[in-house]
């Protein structure tokens, strides 16, 4: 037996377990004292990829994308999200990884994905929950675009552009449509 559980899954042909994080596989997080798919991931597919990355992260895509074709994926979207997200997070560490990535496990993988999300019958709540993150991302966007603005606006060195500058902000700043218009969409709700 291994001592890295994701390749004891894979021997025992167990990976759908190890996705779920079920019996053995089952990785407490020490906050919420549900199962931690990123540490799981950073841990154990990290490990496993690092042995040999050309092959073993080829075998990891195509065990993920096997596990998105399991009826259990369907009842657990959760843990669907979650790992997904934690491969995310374990490529944008370490890129080194894109370099071992060729493009049959990762169209492999992108069909896998697009194929399990279409397939969902999401009821009306659920699909309210996912609208949610819609306009969080949304929110997030915009506050980028503003804080950009905002650095370049405040940024300024030629003591004329400074003045018109201020000049533009006194007005701005007593013109309430002005101001609902550009912090109110931020701050409600």
């Amino acid at each position: 037996m291994s001592n890295n559980l994701f390749k004891t899954a894979v021997q025992n042909n167990e990976t759908v377990k190890f996705f779920l994080g079920k019996d053995e596989y089952f990785s407490r997080n020490r906050e919420t004292h549900e199962h931690a798919y990123f540490a799981q991931t950073k841990g154990w597919v990290k490990k496993y990829i690092e042995e040999d990355p050309d092959k073993n992260l080829t075998v990891f895509i195509n065990k993920l994308s096997e596990f998105l074709g399991t009826e259990e994926s369907q009842e657990n979207i959760e843990s669907v999200i979650e790992n997904i997200l934690a491969l995310a997070v374990l490529f944008s560490r370490n890129p080194i990884y894109f370099s071992s990535l060729n493009k049959s496990s990762v169209s492999i993988l992108y069909s896998s994905i697009e194929r399990y999300f279409s397939s969902l019958n999401l009821s009306q709540p659920e699909i309210d929950d996912l609208n949610i993150y819609k306009d969080r991302i949304n929110k997030i966007l915009l506050v980028n675009k503003r804080s950009k603005f905002n650095h370049f606006a405040f940024h300024l060195t030629n003591p004329i552009i400074i003045m018109i500058r201020n000049l533009i902000l006194k007005y701005l700043s007593k013109n309430k449509k002005f101001l609902e218009s550009y912090l109110g969409t931020i701050y409600r709700n």
